[in-house]
């Protein structure tokens, strides 16, 4: 997770229940929030669908929620990932989430690579992420886990993230001097 920073990474379980996440995406998801509300968070799923979270401010909401409702109905279909239909469920129940969405579309084309397009005012970034798995774990338990890694789309990204880590090294280094 470190060797991530300055960047986002999370690891989440087969339900997309976020198990640890380094400190960019406090760092950088927090200009993006208005207010952390329940177990949102605690879910890289209901973080991108719930109104209240991430949601508002991702420019390309519909493309991007398309996608991951697709990838969810395929989970579901496999079998694979416990919990899957009632994440679905749960996730097509909010408000503004269009109703044909409900049925998998078998010609849907998930992108290989999609972009994360984040908007609050005057500051924009974007992201694209990748998605690690265990192979073959030795431990069950492995197996249900995913390292997602965001990386940066452009150069304002690259350039904010940096900033935001320098300023938060700075304030914790401020804050050993004076102790």
């Amino acid at each position: 997770m470190q060797q991530q920073e300055p960047y986002p990474a999370i690891v989440v379980d087969g339900a997309w229940n976020v198990r640890l996440r380094n400190a960019a995406v406090y760092r950088i998801f927090s200009r993006f929030q208005r207010a952390i509300v329940g177990d949102v968070n605690d879910n890289a799923m209901r973080t991108i669908f719930h109104p209240a979270g991430l949601r508002p401010y991702v420019e390309n909401w519909e493309e991007l929620a398309y996608s991951l409702i697709q990838s969810i109905h395929a989970e579901e279909a496999s079998g694979a990932y416990p919990g899957a239909a009632e994440l679905r469920r749960e996730l097509l129940a909010y408000p503004g989430v269009p109703e044909q969405w409900n049925t998998p579309d078998p010609l849907a084309i998930v992108p290989p690579l999609l972009t994360m397009k984040l908007r609050n005012g005057d500051l924009a970034l974007s992201f694209f992420s990748t998605i690690t798995t265990f192979a073959k774990p030795r431990d069950i338990t492995l197996q249900q886990l995913r390292i997602e890694c965001l990386h940066p789309a452009d150069d304002v990204t690259i350039a904010f993230a940096a900033r935001v880590r320098a300023e938060a090294t700075s304030r914790a280094g401020g804050r050993k001097a004076s102790r």
